[in-house]
């Protein structure tokens, strides 16, 4: 059972008021296959997450399968109709192993790994809102070479990535592109300060980028970095095998402040952890993934509207094919889902999306109908985020974030100590993202509350 609790004291009225949420681990948890990919006709092993559109389909890359065996990008509608959007040929790209970005102008823009040129070095491209295809930059080895990750829009408009390889040593860059493809290389990787940095930046309150190099630093295992609009790098913090190794994903910023991550790998056993780090460098790891509980995250984090962090793991979990995990900012963690490696998929590497419906989409890599990976929806009762009680003279307002179609029921006891709750009022169902419960009290009468997402 994972609980979050709130508690705030009242000295104006002279009591205190706690709320716990209590959401039991799996319960009413489904996946929904909603789309198996077909290898040299719709694609294969997705290895990014999918992005909703202005004309709200969602579209994704496989990074190989198609005629071509290069990829594709595709779209799927609300019904769940998914259409080849482009086919990659290698002249025009190979292996979109990014994703997609929405920006400010409604458009789509990705990167391909390979092709685009005649060395091959990989292509940012442009899909617009018609469908429309554009390649506005073939890598040259120089200005960077095989980006294998998305884009991310800064506040100045540009679009920021990183290439895992080329530049001045050849280890990597970190670049930005105007709208019209104008690239300027902010930085080249010597190693000392990262190298090979497949999981991209993202832009933090601060209005620095933050990211990882999968090698580098300190001793060669990776590293986590700062970086100016201008191209100012400093780096951070240096992995070295007992706080993890190897990070393959981005970072992404919580509501707290604080960035978040996985590393893919850990001492021999190579299963990763999750961490924390500071935007001034303080690296804290909550989790060491250890085959039971999930191994070898990819993919970066998301953080859902209950205020919980979730992601994914290639491997391990009940039937080592691969899990859905939450974590709470405070480091609590849970297995959501195990993969079964049947119609569900295998192996999922990309991070998960949280739709208008409050569930979870993602992909897996594998499995699926054609064992060539898979679009599901995961559907789990959200644990709320608690806002502020309002305590009034006779009575407690209790408010808290729903989930539509959840249902909850608020119960209430005077002492932590006893196992007795007392149920206030009736079970509800939210019918859109907000509930509220009322206990009319008298002010000097001291209670806690919990709050019980049913199945």
């Amino acid at each position: 059972m994972i609980t979050r609790q709130f508690k705030t004291s009242v000295l104006a009225v002279g009591i205190q008021v706690l709320m716990l949420i209590s959401l039991p681990v799996g319960a009413g948890t489904t996946v929904t296959n909603l789309f198996s990919f077909q290898n040299l006709q719709t694609g294969e092993d997705p290895r990014f997450g999918l992005v909703l559109a202005t004309n709200g389909a969602y579209y994704g890359t496989t990074s190989g399968g198609g005629p071509y065996d290069s990829g594709t990008v595709f779209k799927m509608s609300a019904d769940g109709t998914v259409t080849t959007v482009l086919i990659f040929n290698g002249t025009n790209g190979s292996g979109p192993y990014g994703g997609l970005r929405l920006a400010s102008d409604g458009n789509l823009y990705g990167t391909t790994m390979d092709g685009g040129g005649s060395n091959g070095s990989g292509t940012i491209f442009r899909i617009g809102p018609d469908d429309a295809f554009t390649n506005l930059i073939t890598f040259a080895g120089t200005n960077g070479q095989m980006p294998s990750t998305g884009l991310t829009q800064g506040r100045d408009g540009n679009l920021y990535g990183t290439t895992d390889l080329g530049g001045v040593y050849g280890i990597g860059t970190a670049f930005r592109m105007t709208l019209d493809g104008t690239l300027t290389t902010l930085v080249s990787f010597d190693g000392t300060n990262g190298s090979d940095p497949m999981g991209g930046l993202v832009q933090a309150s601060d209005g620095n980028f933050y990211g990882t190099t999968r090698e580098g630093g300190d001793i060669g295992y990776g590293s986590l970095f700062r970086l100016t609009p201008a191209g100012a790098l400093t780096p951070l913090a240096s992995f070295n095998y007992t706080n993890g190794c190897w990070p393959a994903a981005g970072l992404m910023q919580a509501a707290d402040g604080c960035l978040y991550g996985t590393t893919c790998g850990f001492l021999t056993a190579n299963y990763g952890t999750a961490f924390r780090i500071t935007t001034n460098g303080v690296l804290s790891t909550l989790v060491f993934f250890n085959q039971t509980n999930g191994g070898s995250p990819l993919a970066a984090l998301m953080q859902a509207n209950d205020g919980n962090l979730y992601g994914t793991t290639t491997s391990g979990g009940a039937y080592n094919r691969g899990t859905v995990f939450r974590l709470t900012p405070s480091g609590a963690f849970s297995t959501v889902y195990s993969f079964t490696g049947t119609n569900d998929g295998i192996h999922p590497s990309t991070k998960l999306i949280q739709g208008a419906d409050g569930d979870l989409y993602g992909m897996t890599s594998e499995g699926g109908a054609y064992n060539s990976g898979n679009i599901f929806r995961l559907s789990i009762p959200m644990a709320p985020m608690l806002l502020s009680p309002v305590v009034m003279d006779n009575a407690v307002l209790l408010n808290w974030n729903a989930v539509a179609g959840q249902s909850y029921q608020t119960e209430f006891c005077s002492d932590l100590s006893s196992s007795n709750w007392v149920l206030l009022g009736f079970a509800v169902t939210a019918t859109n993202g907000a509930l509220s419960a009322r206990d009319s009290r008298s002010p000097d009468l001291q209670r806690f509350y919990r709050v019980v997402v049913l199945p």
